[in-house]
């Protein structure tokens, strides 16, 4: 019973928790007579109190949709894989970008649940990011994690399924934008192992993963990478294809969206031209433009599938007037576009 009213979070144990910045929200409230933005409406909440956690679940309502953001602030990932660090400011960069978002309609309820913010301990980060996503989960519609290296994936996915808690039921299927597998095996997690490590675990468990990542480069991929991928059956599209049709995009995703109960969207801003995206670990000097992203996002969010998209590897270091994070931000508008016509 979700109305169920709780004395304690069932978060209140996280170590790497940390509470959402109200501040980030204001300063724009003044204007609100010329039509309402995120900042007015987005509701900071503490999860680890059970005040803030419950009023989540009371909120609900069957005439509106609900949105949870949570940032994950990691880029762990990135330096154990040889990247250039900076993602850990990404979550907050994001923040920035969005709050001045127009909404227009009534539809949403909006939620900024705070942080997972780490320094090494990413794989205690991995699971304190699927604690508070599997929880959130239950109460909203759509959980959305603004990252963070790319290893944000795993801990994301634990949260939607782990062996001990879903076994009875397959794996969510996993939709990458990305111009890199991130099939790589390491001897430990990083940003460019979390596809690898979720095939494996599924694997362990007898069950299947389906896979497919959209913009791949063969230029960013060595042919281990390709391997490793037709190994584990792997569907994928090269940016190149994409750019030379408008319709190969569309039969990929058909056929992934009919044979999925529930879909995790995750979004590698590095799959765009560094034109569009500079502020990233690993700049793509041959990426996609973003109308070729948000033409399968929006088909994606419409099949009702969607419960969880994250956003990774926003770099705040490297960004060119905030240019990266404003796509991340129109990622971010698409999604609570969609989400509010359901």
């Amino acid at each position: 019973d979700s109305s169920h009213h709780l004395f304690t979070s069932p978060l209140a144990s996280l170590k790497f928790y940390k509470a959402p910045d109200a501040n980030i929200y204001s300063g724009s409230r003044s204007d609100e007579e010329y039509g309402t933005r995120l900042c007015h409406i987005v509701e900071c909440l503490n999860v680890t109190e059970a005040s803030d956690f419950n009023s989540i679940s009371q909120n609900s309502s069957d005439q509106k949709k609900s949105l949870a953001f949570v940032g994950f602030c990691s880029d762990e990932g990135v330096k154990r894989n040889h990247g250039r660090p900076g993602a850990r400011e990404g979550p907050e960069a994001i923040r920035l970008a969005i709050k001045g978002l127009p909404l227009h309609n009534d539809k949403l309820l909006l939620y900024d649940c705070g942080d997972i913010a780490i320094d090494t301990e990413l794989e205690q980060g991995h699971e304190e990011l699927a604690q508070i996503t599997r929880e959130l989960a239950k109460h909203v519609d759509l959980v959305f994690v603004l990252g963070g290296g790319h290893e944000v994936a795993y801990g994301h996915f634990l949260g939607q399924w782990r062996p001990e808690i879903d076994s009875s039921r397959a794996p969510p299927g996993v939709f990458n934008f990305d111009a890199h597998f991130d099939l790589r095996k390491m001897d430990r997690a990083s940003s460019g192992t979390p596809f690898l490590q979720m095939h494996e675990l599924c694997n362990e468990h007898n069950q299947k993963l389906n896979y497919q990542v959209m913009g791949i480069q063969s230029a960013s991929n060595t042919r281990t990478l390709f391997e490793t991928a037709h190994r584990y059956n792997v569907k994928y599209l090269e940016t190149e294809e994409i750019m030379n049709s408008n319709t190969v995009a569309d039969h990929f995703i058909k056929p992934f969206i009919q044979k999925n109960e529930q879909i995790y969207v995750t979004i590698c801003l590095d799959v765009f031209n560094g034109g569009c995206a500079p502020g990233v670990s690993a700049v793509n000097a041959f990426g996609l433009q973003p109308n070729h992203v948000i033409h399968v996002l929006r088909q994606l969010i419409q099949s009702g599938k969607v419960r969880h998209i994250d956003i990774a590897e926003m770099n705040p270091k490297y960004d060119v007037q905030s240019l990266t994070a404003r796509l991340a931000a129109m990622l971010v508008f698409v999604t609570m576009e969609e989400l509010s016509k359901q």
